[in-house]
């Protein structure tokens, strides 16, 4: 089903769309609230950036990490808040 406005000028929506979206939305504002331990995807979604950029700043330490194991990281949600609160203070 599509929803239209009644001078189709609009761009249609379908119901499925806007559900994924939502649950987009939905699924950031958990991350965001959530104190726990993040994965790199996570933390690439919560800052609009890609996988590979996470990786840098955890390269470069930017951003403090937890190993497990080799393959296995995490970044803890405090270090996260505090690396985007030094980023703020230096622009």
């Amino acid at each position: 089903m599509r929803l239209t406005e009644s001078s189709g000028s609009q761009a249609l929506a379908t119901p499925r769309a806007m559900s994924q979206q939502t649950q987009q939305v939905a699924a950031k504002e958990t991350l965001m609230n959530d104190a726990r331990l993040l994965t790199v995807n996570e933390v690439a979604t919560l800052l609009n950036v890609s996988r590979r950029t996470v990786q840098d700043y955890l390269a470069n330490r930017a951003i403090p990490v937890v190993r497990f194991s080799a393959r296995c990281l995490r970044i803890r949600r405090d270090d996260l808040d505090a690396f985007i609160s030094n980023s703020r203070r230096a622009d």
